[in-house]
């Protein structure tokens, strides 16, 4: 007999349905985070030998709820382990637990610490492993032969921060689909055909070999020259001309071949890299002009050539790299002017370098003029000239500025009020010789610079009358062209053009300043105003400051100074104004015409103690006493007071108490007493809620 077809179909539906409904609750299930038991607790025992710090708990899914876990989202294996740390200081080991997880595929351990441990060996028994990080976990000796048994490893990092080395690398020749190799500070110095191993794996995109002591191979790299998109072979110290087999390597990417003392001219041959984005070749002894062909590599980003040789001129032609974004070319001897096409040709830029060379000229307004992305600009070391308008407001927010020995001045560079992001300024032997502006109310931070003394106008002694005009930071023709706002004796005071030459203050207010005053500060004696408050200002008031015999104005109010007011301020005769409240001082006021003549408000918040304040010293040492009976001592009296308050505190309660355990019609009294209270209590209590 046959079979009708509505009967078929009605099987193909109803088996449908069930392999349909099978999956759905393997699915299911697996959507409630139910991981394997024994890979839970293979975890648990892995994360207690290991010192993994993670927050994993037994009671928790490891699947869902444990950080750095991944699950397969079928079969709910662990696949995944994503435990690298930056700041891991507990000593661990790799354990065998971990073996118990035969399902994971990727397992990423970078910055975990296993010192004085060696990578064991069982390492090659996880089959599956597809990536595998090891970089910065601090082990030590052989790298075991036993990773080229992991055939489906795609990426594989041992660099950073280990002390491993390798006797020979044939065991990569098993790992056929490797993509990725770091093996970075590897010492390979016993490995000496590394090229030709590196050769053998077809599907490599990626190397990095810094600083692994290798020595120069009489065999090139090239079996892969299609594939290499990244080459990193710095600081190996080859001591020879560059690699000719480097230039047919014809997709690569990123190029570091920096500290290996390579010399001679930089071939033209780099032209054939012409997917080339980094090129890093500093720190070697490159000299002769910069080629022509680097300008024709137009995909470059980062462009390295610092710390060697070169010389000659900066060519126009470098503007054809539009889309570069660092830019380093330091402690190299150009010379010449800085291209001006600079400034329209780098839309991207946000860093330059050009420090230590011999570059000289002038360096205007158009310099800069498409330069919005700059952050860093470092060009200090050569004999450049800024010439900018003073209403010049520059199109970029640096966040390091170094432009020492340029020729800035003789006018404090107003431009500067524009920059709100800087972090690092260097300016010196600027020829500088105006007034230093206002720098109070930002976000400076760190430690008050102690190259302050380097304002040489402020340290002369020489006398300074009323009415002399040439007390000002130092002359110059003309007049300084903004006005600046200054706080001093508690007011503030709007200086404009000539003014500012007959002041000198330094108003250093209301900024994150920590650390102690620098005593360089004192050696500006020519100082009449300084005002360091709402700082986070440490240690004790420098004794030198005494010296600053100008002095009109102190301010250092709102810190946490602590020890004496310096007797030496007793000196400041032409002091007018001074607030030292709110700090840690303590000790005795100096004595002295000017400092008893202030409000006691110029002290209070502090441990001070005599005139003007109302609070007496000790004669000895100043200390504040805290009783005024004399004749004796202060801090005895003071001791014996609550020693005996505390006596007759003792000696009341237990003759209380004792009396109402010995006396019996006493103690039934004294009980029917609160008894009464307490009844009295609860009527009114009931009375006042009804």
């Amino acid at each position: 007999m046959g079979t009708s077809l509505p009967q078929i179909n009605h099987f193909l539906v109803t088996f449908l349905i069930f392999v349909v409904t099978g999956l759905c609750i393997c699915s299911g299930s697996n959507s409630t985070g139910i991981c394997k038991e024994e890979e839970k607790q293979a975890l648990l025992c892995f994360k207690e030998e290991s010192k993994i710090l993670r927050n994993w708990v037994d009671r928790a899914d490891c699947c869902t709820e444990w950080e750095g876990v991944v699950c397969d989202n079928v079969t709910g294996h662990v696949t995944e382990l994503h435990l690298l740390t930056n700041d891991n200081l507990l000593r661990g080991k790799l354990s065998s637990c971990l073996l118990e997880v035969k399902q994971l595929r990727y397992l990423d351990l970078s910055g975990l610490n296993f010192s004085e441990s060696h990578i064991p060996n069982f390492i090659g028994s996880f089959v599956n492993l597809q990536y595998i990080d090891l970089s910065s976990t601090r082990f030590e000796g052989i790298i075991p032969h036993q990773l080229g048994n992991l055939s489906h490893l795609h990426t594989l990092r041992l660099g950073a921060d280990n002390a491993l080395k390798a006797d020979n690398l044939d065991w990569l020749s098993n790992l056929s689909n490797l993509k990725v190799l770091d093996l970075s500070y590897v010492n390979l110095s016993m490995v000496h055909n590394w090229a030709e191993v590196i050769n053998m794996l077809p599907s490599l995109r990626e190397l990095y070999l810094n600083d692994c002591d290798i020595s120069k191979s009489s065999h090139p790299l090239g079996h892969n020259k299609s594939s290499l998109q990244v080459l990193e072979l710095a600081y190996n110290k080859f001591n020879s001309v560059i690699f000719r087999w480097i230039f047919n390597l014809d997709s690569l990417r990123t190029l570091d071949i920096s500290a290996n003392q390579f010399h001679g001219h930089l071939p033209n041959s780099l032209l054939n890299l012409t997917s080339l984005r980094t090129l890093q070749i500093f720190e070697n002894q490159f000299h002769g002009h910069l080629p022509n062909s680097l300008w024709n590599l137009t995909s470059f980003s980062d462009l390295d050539l610092s710390e060697n040789m070169f010389t000659g001129e900066i060519p126009k032609p470098i503007g054809k790299l539009n889309k570069l974004q660092s830019v380093y070319l330091y402690n190299n001897k150009l010379y010449g002017p800085l291209p001006e096409n600079l400034g329209y040709s780098f839309p991207m830029l946000e860093n330059l370098n050009i420090m230590g060379n011999m570059l000289e000229g002038i360096v205007t307004e158009n310099h800069f003029v498409n330069l919005a992305m700059l952050r860093y600009l470092q060009a200090s070391g050569n004999r450049l000239t800024l010439n900018v308008s003073l209403n010049w407001i520059p199109p970029f927010q640096l966040f390091v500025l170094y432009l020492s020995g340029w020729k800035l001045g003789p006018q404090f560079p107003t431009w500067l009020q524009y920059q709100h992001t800087i972090v690092e300024l260097d300016i010196s032997n600027a020829g500088i010789q105006s007034e230093v502006p206002n720098l109070s109310n930002n976000n400076l931070s760190g430690v008050i610079p102690w190259c302050l003394k380097n304002l040489t106008a402020m340290i002369n002694e020489e006398a300074i009358q009323d009415g002399e005009f040439e007390m000002g930071y130092s002359s110059y023709d003309g007049a300084y062209g903004e006005s600046a706002i200054v706080t001093t004796k508690w007011l503030e005071y709007e200086y404009y053009t000539i003014i500012l030459l007959l002041f000198v203050g330094m108003d250093l207010s209301s900024n994150n300043f920590s650390g102690d005053i620098p005593i360089e500060l004192a050696n500006l004696v020519r100082l009449r105003s300084l005002n360091l408050s709402r700082n986070n200002l440490t240690g004790n008031i420098p004794m030198e400051m005494g010296n600053m015999r100008f002095l009109e104005s102190l301010d250092l109010s709102r810190n946490q100074l602590s020890g004496k007011i310096p007797p030496s301020f007793s000196s400041l005769n032409t002091l007018e104004v001074l607030d030292e409240s709110y700090n840690n001082l303590s000790g005795k006021i100096p004595s002295g015409t000017q400092l008893q003549g202030f409000n006691a408000s110029c002290y209070i918040g502090n441990n001070l103690c005599g005139p003007p304040l109302l609070q007496s010293c000790s004669v000895d040492d100043g200390k504040i006493p805290k009783n005024e009976n004399k004749g004796d001592d202060s801090s005895e009296v003071v001791d014996w007071f609550y020693v005996s308050m505390a006596i007759g505190f003792a000696v009341s309660f237990w003759a209380f108490c004792g009396s109402l355990l010995l006396v019996r019609p006493w103690r039934i009294v004294y009980f029917q007493f609160l008894d009464d209270k307490l009844k009295s209590f609860l009527v009114w209590a009931h009375a006042l809620r009804v």
